[in-house]
């Protein structure tokens, strides 16, 4: 299997020892989900990101094989430790939230916390496909976004239902975000298999949480996921980063950073207190 994998080593002494970050981006997204805040999380840890099978430079799962969730999150764990990544934090964003949360049932030894950024899979119950037209407009806007995108209220306004509201949202970062999604080979098949499947908080969450410390962080102005409608179980922390979209690691990279340092942190100290 064909994953891309890249290293970010921490540029601080006090934290050579300890377990790096493992960044794991969203539906159709890519490495550059994280390209605003690698330097920010690199200050204190090693940071590994990965694109998940289907996505940026990694081949799709094998045609027979169903991409759901799980079956991504089993793909990644074995890339990671293939590649001698055996103790980690993770942080996943969107889908990558979702799958940072299997990883974790499946492999509670290796991982040190948990962090789910707009996670997916919360929603009530199973639904159609609700993101197929991204898709398509992606594909169809990706040829024209060069010319379109040099208009800021061209791109805020295509790119609404991403971000928050980032008013000067730079152009390449527009660029990047609408060619990712147009350039992701199995967006179809794994929206599908993720939109046919709900992550149930007491079934899931509730004994995942009493292994592994568990953070789920939420934006304010985020219009694609929402945080579940029952409180979460004892081992689970939760914060909301206002006036950020879907994608705070754009809208509030800075903001995004720091609550994500405090969670890792947070899974340190939990761990060792163990």
């Amino acid at each position: 299997m064909d994953m891309y994998l890249e290293r970010h080593p921490s540029r601080s002494r006090r934290r050579v020892a300890a377990p790096p970050v493992v960044l794991i981006h969203g539906l159709g997204g890519d490495r550059t989900t994280w390209k605003h805040v690698i330097d920010g999380i690199t200050e204190f840890y090693d940071v590994v990101v990965v694109e998940v099978p289907g996505f940026g430079r990694s081949r799709p799962l094998p045609s027979n094989v169903t991409p759901t969730p799980r079956a991504l999150a089993e793909t990644v764990h074995g890339h990671l430790r293939a590649n001698g990544v055996k103790r980690f934090h993770l942080v996943g964003h969107g889908l990558g939230g979702w799958i940072a949360l299997e990883i974790g049932d499946i492999a509670p030894d290796g991982v040190v916390s948990v962090t789910g950024l707009c996670p997916a899979g919360f929603w009530p119950h199973p639904s159609g496909d609700r993101q197929r037209k991204a898709i398509r407009s992606a594909r169809r806007w990706s040829a024209l976004a060069p010319i379109v995108f040099t208009l800021p209220f061209m791109r805020n306004g295509l790119l609404v239902g991403t971000l928050g509201g980032p008013g000067g949202l730079p152009y390449s970062d527009g660029l990047e975000i609408v060619r990712a999604y147009g350039a992701a080979d199995d967006y179809v098949r794994v929206n599908e298999a993720m939109l046919a499947e709900v992550y149930n908080v007491t079934r899931r969450l509730t004994p995942l949480a009493k292994r592994v410390p568990v953070f789920l962080v939420w934006a304010g102005d985020d219009r694609m996921v929402t945080p579940p409608k029952i409180n979460p179980p004892e081992g689970v922390y939760q914060h909301v980063i206002p006036y950020a979209g879907h994608m705070p690691t754009f809208d509030e990279p800075e903001r995004c950073v720091e609550v994500l340092l405090a969670a890792v942190d947070k899974g340190m100290m939990l761990t060792e207190a163990v």
